[in-house]
């Protein structure tokens, strides 16, 4: 009879050890997935916010420049971002890729029509022009600190404080 309960104990421990495990090595492909997507998702907008705000500023942009990419980069990231963030955070980058579709409507319709500058005024005219790329910043900092691990989070303050107290 001892020798069925030491065996029964020894089958729970088993199950439970191999249980712990498991559950360990998933919730960390997870947590890397959330990472890497985190990392792609930071990319793409800052692509976009580069393109958006250099445009503005020079009054035009190339030829055939679409945000399909980023935009598809989005639609493959967005479930093992939306693990990571909280819902006030995902809604941010949410709005911010609204953003990003809006600009890729626009450019699209514009060279449609053969003037991509026009697409680049009707960008810069928009009176919200500056809130959607404030959405973007602030998008990409999400992103940011959510790609960013413990020790890079202090590296990167080290960084910062450097370059603020530099000569």
């Amino acid at each position: 009879m001892d020798s069925a309960i030491f065996g029964f104990i020894g089958v729970i421990a088993g199950s439970l050890t191999t249980g712990s495990l498991q559950y360990a090595t998933e919730w960390r492909a997870r947590r890397n997935d959330s990472l890497i997507a985190a990392r792609i998702v930071y990319g793409a907008l800052v692509d976009v916010e580069l393109a958006v705000t250099g445009a503005v500023k020079q009054g035009s942009l190339a030829s055939g420049t679409r945000f399909t990419q980023e935009i598809g980069m989005w639609q493959e990231q967005r479930v093992a971002l939306a693990r990571r963030l909280g819902v006030y955070d995902f809604n941010i980058v949410q709005a911010a890729f609204s953003h990003v579709r809006n600009y890729d409507d626009v450019l699209h319709l514009a060279g449609e029509n053969g003037d991509v500058d026009h697409g680049v005024g009707r960008i810069d005219g928009d009176p919200y022009c500056q809130q959607r790329i404030d959405t973007l910043n602030e998008a990409q900092q999400i992103a940011l600190d959510v790609s960013s691990r413990w020790p890079d989070r202090r590296r990167r303050d080290e960084d910062i404080k450097r370059l603020v107290n530099r000569p």
